[in-house]
């Protein structure tokens, strides 16, 4: 219940991080609450065939997981307004994302 107190509360923080290696892409994604105790932790796998991998559809299958698992939270719980706190290190595919 952390992680949603935290999103009511704006103190929640998302990351999420994409690895790319062998013509494999995955990513994985954390979202913590009011305490690190009470987190969630996501991995994928990057669709598609092995000619399409790369480390930047890697970092924005992070960055879409990351928005499809909020959007999720805030559906089950109701929730209709908040903040969360977003971090990446994939800076080029968030504003690729964000179309800035």
């Amino acid at each position: 219940m952390g992680r949603i107190q935290g999103l009511l509360r704006g103190t929640a923080i998302a990351v999420s991080d994409g690895s790319f290696q062998d013509s494999y892409a995955t990513a994985a994604v954390i979202i913590v609450g009011h305490s690190s105790s009470n987190c969630l932790i996501n991995t994928v796998i990057a669709p598609g065939g092995a000619k399409d991998m790369s480390a930047y559809r890697a970092e924005l299958t992070g960055i879409y997981s990351t928005i499809q698992l909020i959007n999720s939270l805030c559906n089950y719980h109701g929730i209709k307004e908040g903040e969360i706190t977003f971090g990446c290190d994939g800076e080029s595919a968030l504003n690729q994302a964000l179309f800035l």
